[in-house]
């Protein structure tokens, strides 16, 4: 297609080529910037978690995973160190909070920037 988009960002115009991209089949990808990023599954499935009840206390015996994330999305666990990654990123800054735990990658400067608490 020899068509283009235009976009407006402030006041200066970008021409971008617009194009269809024909959809492609799903790829498993175990490699990131050359590097492996293992995980283990921790408890139980999300579906099958345990959950607060309606007021938002845990069972007895279990802590909430985070304050931060909604009743719905809350897991009680017995062991924080199992309880679910819930924000992941690649990026170039790093986040302030010590809710984060940053993971440098060794490539341009990337790091893996992962949370159990900062958000749903």
């Amino acid at each position: 297609m020899d068509e283009y988009l235009e976009k407006y960002q402030g006041e200066r115009r970008i021409d971008y080529p617009c194009m269809q991209i024909p959809p492609s089949p799903a790829v498993e990808q175990a490699e990131f910037f050359g590097k492996f990023f293992c995980g283990t599954q921790g408890g139980k499935s999300f579906q099958d978690a345990t959950r607060p009840n309606l007021e938002g206390v845990c069972p007895e015996g279990t802590t909430a995973c985070s304050k931060n994330t909604s009743a719905e999305n809350t897991i009680c666990s017995k062991n924080l160190v199992t309880c679910p990654i819930t924000s992941i990123e690649f990026t170039k800054t790093r986040p302030s909070g010590s809710e984060y735990t940053v993971v440098s990658t060794g490539v341009d400067g990337y790091l893996l920037v992962y949370s159990k608490t900062a958000k749903d």
